[in-house]
């Protein structure tokens, strides 16, 4: 069972990022994700978003020096309005 995934320091991208949100939705023992430089823009960040509102397992989320901006930075707002998992 994955419990721990780290990507960091690998190029997501875009398919990346909708694999991400398609897992994501239907996962149900993923606890921490570490995304972490992983050249995610603002697009990616809504796909990634999208599937963590669904998501009730993950606990920590870790995006850090990615290029997600303003628009990445609300789609993780709006998420968080949704989603009770997340505590880091």
């Amino acid at each position: 069972t994955l419990t721990t995934l780290r990507v960091s320091e690998y190029t997501v991208g875009i398919d990346g990022s909708k694999a991400l949100c398609d897992a994501l939705e239907c996962n149900c023992t993923l606890r921490k994700l570490f995304l972490t430089r992983c050249n995610v823009n603002a697009d990616g960040a809504r796909l990634i978003a999208y599937g963590l509102k669904h998501n009730h397992s993950v606990q920590l989320l870790n995006v850090g020096c990615n290029r997600i901006g303003d628009d990445g930075a609300e789609a993780f707002a709006e998420m968080l309005r949704q989603n009770s998992s997340l505590r880091k």
